[in-house]
C-alpha cells in the first residue's frame, strides 16, 4: 500500500512539473500574437503623438498582452493537458467577498506604515502633491490587469498545480514565490534584496491560497499593493515608474532602509512587514479553514 501511494505521489509530481513547464511555454507562445499590440506605441511615435501618450499606450499594450497570454495558457493547459476546468484556478466569490476587503486593508497597512516611517525618519521627503484623477483611474485599470495576469499564473496555476502533488504546502508556496520573483529579474535596478523581497511578496500573496484555493485575496492584495505603492504614495513599483503619483517623493539617499531606486520592494523595512503579515495571515486562514471544516 505504501509503495502504491508513493508511486501515485511521484506520478502527480511529474505531471505537475510537466504541466507548469507547458504552461510557461504556452504563455510565451501566446505572447507572440499578443506582441502585435506592442506595435501600437511605435505607430503613435511615427505620427508625432506626445511621449506621455506613447508611454501610456505602451503600458496598456504590455499588460493586455500579458493578461491575454496568461489566461490563454491557463485555459489551454487546463483543458488539453490536465483535463480540468477553468474554475480550478479559484475564481469563486462564494464566501470570499471579505477577502477583497482584506486584500485592500493589508496592502494599505504595509505600504502606508512604510511610507509613514520613512517620512518621519527623514529617509524620504514629500516635494509635491498632485491629485490627478484620470491618472489614478488609468493606473488602477492597468494594475487590475497586472494582478489578474500574475495571480492566474503564479498562484492559480503554478501554486495550485503544486498543491495537487501532496508536496508540503509551504514548500510549494516557496517554490511558486521564487518563480514569481524570477519573473521580475529583468526589471530596472533589480538586485539581491529586491529578489528576496519579491520572494517574500510571493509568499504573502500566496499564503491564503494554500488554505482556500481561491484567488480573490491575492488578486485584491496585488492590485492595491501596486496601486498604493506607485500612483498613490510615489514609490517605484518593482523598479518601474509607470504613472505620475499623488505624492512626489525625494529620497535623502538610496539605501536598504528606503529601498532605493527599486522602490519599497527593495527595502528591509518592507521585508519585516511582509514577514509579519504573512505569519498573521497564515494563522488567520488556518483558523478560518478549521472553523469552516467544523461547521460543515
Amino acid at each position: 500500500m505504501e509503495i502504491e501511494e508513493t508511486t501515485e505521489i511521484k506520478t502527480h509530481k511529474i505531471a505537475a512539473v510537466w504541466g507548469i513547464l507547458i504552461y510557461i511555454l504556452v504563455f510565451f507562445v501566446g505572447m507572440i500574437p499578443a506582441g502585435l499590440l506592442l506595435m501600437i506605441p511605435l505607430g503613435l511615435e511615427m505620427t508625432g503623438v506626445s511621449p506621455n501618450a506613447i508611454q501610456l499606450a505602451e503600458t496598456f499594450s504590455n499588460q493586455i498582452a500579458m493578461l491575454g497570454a496568461s489566461f490563454f495558457a491557463a485555459w489551454f493547459v487546463l483543458r488539453f493537458i490536465d483535463g480540468k476546468s477553468f474554475s480550478y484556478l479559484g475564481f469563486s466569490l462564494k464566501g470570499r467577498k471579505d477577502d477583497l476587503i482584506l486584500g485592500l486593508i493589508v496592502a494599505l497597512s504595509i505600504i502606508g506604515l512604510c511610507f509613514l516611517i520613512l517620512i518621519v525618519s527623514g529617509s524620504v521627503d514629500i516635494y509635491s502633491v498632485d491629485f490627478e484623477i484620470p491618472s489614478l483611474i488609468l493606473s488602477f485599470i492597468v494594475f487590475i490587469m497586472v494582478a489578474f495576469a500574475e495571480e492566474v499564473m503564479c498562484r492559480g496555476y503554478i501554486l495550485g498545480r503544486m498543491l495537487d502533488t501532496k508536496l508540503n504546502p509551504f514548500l510549494s508556496l516557496l517554490i511558486s514565490a521564487v518563480i514569481f520573483a524570477a519573473m521580475h529579474a529583468i526589471n530596472p535596478n533589480f538586485g539581491l534584496v529586491p529578489f528576496i523581497n519579491l520572494i517574500l511578496a510571493g509568499m504573502l500573496l500566496g499564503i491564503s491560497y494554500i488554505y482556500t484555493r481561491n484567488l480573490w485575496f491575492p488578486i485584491s492584495l496585488h492590485l492595491f499593493w501596486n496601486w498604493f505603492q506607485g500612483p498613490v504614495f510615489g514609490f517605484e513599483v518593482s523598479g518601474q515608474e509607470l504613472f505620475p503619483s499623488l505624492f512626489g517623493l525625494d529620497r535623502t539617499e538610496n539605501n536598504l532602509f528606503n529601498g532605493g531606486s527599486f522602490g519599497l520592494e527593495g527595502s528591509l523595512l518592507c521585508s519585516a512587514f511582509m514577514i509579519g503579515f504573512t505569519v498573521l495571515l497564515g494563522l488567520y486562514y488556518a483558523k478560518k479553514k478549521k472553523l469552516e471544516e467544523c461547521a460543515s
